[in-house]
């Protein structure tokens, strides 16, 4: 939800919906795999990599290895 405060300067405060709050343990669930998982991600995005080196353009995502 989006509140605006008509002041000087303005000011906009953002709170999730109780809608969206339902999402809360599904979004905790998928870091939690994320961080769980992260090990073979790495090694499946290495080996993906070296296979295909020359092939595609740059990865688009950011690598926890310093390359981009």
């Amino acid at each position: 939800m989006r509140t605006y405060y008509a002041e000087v300067p303005p000011r906009v405060e953002y709170e999730i919906s109780e809608l969206g709050g339902g999402l809360a343990g599904l979004f905790a669930d998928l870091t939690q795999w994320g961080l769980d998982n992260l090990p073979q991600v790495q090694t499946a995005r290495g080996r993906f990599d070296s296979m295909h080196q020359g092939k595609l353009g740059p990865h688009p995502g950011p690598r926890n290895d310093g390359e981009h």
